[in-house]
């Protein structure tokens, strides 16, 4: 399964107060495209019109099978919180994995196309806590782990045999060589506020994703939220230089990653003067 993590820092758009269903069309990387000719799924989103107002998804390979399906309810400032069970599936129905909400925490299974479970662990606001197990595809135990908030405390893994064998993290993010301060620098010293969106005074967050492949090479940039068409295509140049990541791993192996980035470009006093980044964005002191 590919992974999304998206840094989503805009809010959902409002919507409306009676039960509708929409459907939409999403590639393989969960992109929202046109029609069925670049798309991989369909989803379809139902929200009640109640007065706590609910939200359905379910998405569904084009050839039918169900991929994915989720209930979340709409919160005071708008925004849906999950609730109940959230899955994904294998083609042949079999779930792949599943996300049990219950007020903070999470409880994580993720299983095997056979049926055997694959990796389990429990996340209290967002982070590991306690046992986590994973298991290979035979049932033997691959991994034993202990976390105390969302840091491992006590890590082993086990080859089929059952010997132990070094340890490895069960899932790895993609990581810029340097991590995040070398990654920020390096897009503060390429980015450049075009004129055009200077003299617009264009100002607010850009949203770009992006793929990480298995071998590290950035791909397949587009902009998912935009403030300005100049301020696009800069963003897209930008993503388009940088260089290897190492990639996301699962039990060891490399994997494709698809992730959101937001570029907050906040322009001040004059349009001339040096562009700067942070940790939350472009600035234009």
């Amino acid at each position: 399964m590919k992974r999304i993590l998206l840094f989503c820092f805009l809010p959902l758009s409002a919507l409306a107060a009676q039960s509708q269903t929409d459907t939409v069309y999403l590639d393989k990387y969960y992109r929202i495209k046109p029609d069925r000719k670049e798309a991989e799924y369909f989803r379809l989103t139902t929200y009640s019109g109640s007065k706590e107002e609910k939200r359905r998804l379910d998405t569904y390979y084009l050839t039918g099978e169900k991929f994915y399906e989720e209930d979340a309810v709409k919160e005071a400032k708008g925004k849906y919180k999950k609730e109940g069970p959230t899955r994904y599936f294998y083609r042949n129905g079999q779930a792949k994995e599943e996300q049990l909400f219950t007020g903070n925490e999470v409880k994580l299974t993720k299983w095997h196309e056979n049926g055997q479970v694959y990796y389990k662990c429990l996340k209290i606001d967002g982070k590991e806590e306690g046992e986590a197990l994973g298991y290979y595809p035979s049932g033997k135990l691959r991994r034993r782990e202990q976390f105390s908030k969302g840091e491992l405390t006590k890590g082993e893994c086990y080859a089929e045999n059952g010997e132990v064998v070094p340890y490895y993290p069960h899932f790895t993010h993609p990581e810029f060589p340097g991590g995040t301060s070398a990654l920020m620098k390096m897009i503060n010293n390429r980015f450049r506020i075009p004129l055009e969106a200077a003299r617009s005074g264009a100002s607010g967050i850009t949203v770009v994703q992006f793929l990480v492949s298995k071998e590290g090479k950035v791909h397949d940039p587009e902009i998912i939220k935009s403030i300005h068409p100049a301020l696009d295509k800069e963003v897209l140049r930008v993503v388009n230089s940088l260089s290897y990541f190492n990639p996301a791993t699962e039990e060891g192996q490399a994997l494709e990653y698809a992730f959101s980035f937001p570029f907050n470009v906040i322009q001040r006093n004059e349009v001339n003067h040096q562009n700067q980044i942070n940790r939350n964005g472009v600035r234009n002191r």
